[in-house]
């Protein structure tokens, strides 16, 4: 039977929640001979920690790790850091982050490995049911929980103790997971502006186009200043999945609400109420009293459907048919609705995810 589990799908679209909408955290693998994991604050509680513990970074790890904590309109929650010395190893490495809460992973020193990782973030939301996202660079992963990174020539104005110092679009992975992480779900990286970034190469407009249909998300020059281009995921791919799966904060914002509704159906409901109707409604008025906050915060849109939240009919049914061999032939909806479902609990949540402005057209009319 394996493991209890409580699954929220998303279809086509597809006080704990003030935090995780002002801020994440960030999971980064550095390269060093250590078996210790550390959860930070702040770059000086990391350089103070890892020098008493003798933990020797290498120039670029050094680099990534004061990156890491840079932020955006906010610091990162919590910086994790683990190591691995061997880039054949990574995958042992990685592994130490299954047992963490994070919501943006990077490896700055082990680029080669950008597909590795991109299918061990995949197969973590997939088939383990966690919301986890990856930063990666010159990796065409083509899934919508992987940021590809390309842009070439970054020069960071200040770094370790020197100035203008140019970084590689690797070791960038980690100033990029900072900034996603410190950036609220009220707003998208899109033309964020990074101020400690001096300027990067310059492409053309149609060159920038290019880059951004093929999943990969960039910075650019405007004027004085260095921005993100449109925040795109590297998802390339649809198939049946919605155009949303693109953007970075739709898929943050889809992030956020399956593990908050996770939490409140694991400490509330899990094994504690009985399989009922009346307890399946009581499950289906938490989400929707859940889902109208968000709705005040501008996270989601207000639904026109009463029944935005409600028990799943066609789940049901094809439950009742597959699974206890039932013909629901002669069965009302009613009927369908107050079936014995065993341990199991079918519900469907109606989303509509706010995105942000990125597109916007003036005429002016002398």
């Amino acid at each position: 039977m394996g493991l209890q589990s409580t699954k929220i799908d998303f279809v086509a679209r597809a006080e704990e929640t003030v935090r995780l909408l002002q801020r994440g955290s960030v999971a980064i693998l550095l390269k060093a001979a250590s078996n210790n994991v550390y959860s930070f604050k702040n770059y000086e509680e990391a350089k103070e920690k890892l020098k008493t513990d003798r933990v020797t970074l290498s120039a670029d790890g050094e680099k990534a790790l004061e990156l890491a904590f840079r932020g955006s309109i906010n610091m990162p929650y919590r910086v994790h850091v683990a190591f691995v010395n061997d880039p054949e190893a990574i995958a042992t490495g990685l592994e130490v982050f299954e047992g963490i809460k994070f919501d943006w992973l990077c490896a700055p020193e082990f680029e080669a490995k950008g597909a590795v990782i991109g299918t061990w973030i995949k197969n973590l939301n997939e088939k383990r049911n966690m919301e986890v996202k990856a930063v990666v660079s010159n990796t065409k992963t083509d899934c919508e929980y992987v940021v590809n990174f390309t842009t070439k020539k970054v020069i960071v104005a200040n770094l370790g103790n020197k100035q203008n110092v140019e970084v590689s679009p690797a070791i960038m992975t980690a100033r990029v997971a900072s900034a996603l992480a410190g950036t609220p779900l009220t707003r998208a990286i899109t033309n964020l502006h990074l101020p400690d970034i001096v300027k990067v190469e310059r492409l053309t407009n149609e060159q920038y186009d290019t880059k951004i249909d093929q999943g990969e998300l960039v910075l650019f020059n405007d004027w004085d200043k260095v921005r993100f281009g449109r925040g795109v995921t590297s998802i390339t791919t649809l198939g049946d999945k919605s155009a949303e799966r693109k953007k970075i904060m739709i898929v943050s914002k889809m992030h956020m609400w399956k593990r908050e509704v996770k939490a409140l159906v694991n400490e509330k409901y899990l094994g504690a109420m009985q399989n009922g109707i009346n307890e399946k409604m009581l499950l289906v008025t938490s989400i929707k009293q859940y889902n109208s906050e968000l709705v005040k915060k501008g996270v989601i849109l207000a639904s026109i459907n009463e029944n935005d939240v409600d028990i799943d009919i066609v789940a049901q049914e094809n439950y009742l048919k597959l699974e206890k061999n039932i013909d629901t032939s002669e069965m009302t909806e009613k009927d369908i609705r107050k079936a014995k479902t065993d341990s199991h609990v079918f519900i469907k949540a109606d989303l509509m995810f706010t995105d942000a402005m990125e597109d916007i057209h003036v005429t002016a009319i002398c």
